[in-house]
């Protein structure tokens, strides 16, 4: 028999693409979903930012849909992964696109109140060193 899915991030006029998503689960028995969410295209480069939705049922049931991080991006902000840490923070990594020519800059937050907030990004390379840059002829 196969299960029953249910897409709960569904595309829309409002929302063309829905991508790249990752549950946190916390002790408590919460699901934490949280998804690349694109409102200007659906290209790889098109405007997006991070939502969430919450289920305390294993996912029967969600909450409406969040902003858990604006587009910080000139493009775009997208590939989130999100995990409960050891000592009970969330870790919430992402990355951050700035130009159609180049790859993504990862980044990390962290929350410590349960994923209501998160901190400010810190960046998770050197950015210079990591595509280079024209000045030291150093491009991947």
């Amino acid at each position: 028999m196969r299960p029953q899915l249910d897409i709960v991030c569904p595309h829309s006029s409002e929302w063309p693409r829905n991508s790249e998503g990752s549950i946190a689960v916390f002790p408590d028995g919460r699901w934490l979903l949280a998804w690349s969410a694109f409102y200007g295209g659906s290209r790889d480069h098109s405007p997006a930012h991070i939502m969430g939705k919450w289920s305390s049922d294993k996912g029967e049931t969600w909450s409406e849909p969040l902003t858990l991080l604006e587009n910080d991006g000139k493009c775009n902000v997208l590939s989130v992964s999100v995990a409960v840490l050891g000592d009970g923070s969330v870790g919430f990594a992402h990355s951050r696109t700035d130009d159609e020519a180049i790859l993504e800059w990862p980044f990390f937050r962290r929350s410590i109140d349960g994923g209501q907030t998160f901190s400010p990004p810190k960046v998770m390379v050197d950015m210079d060193s990591w595509h280079g840059s024209p000045a030291n002829g150093r491009l991947l």
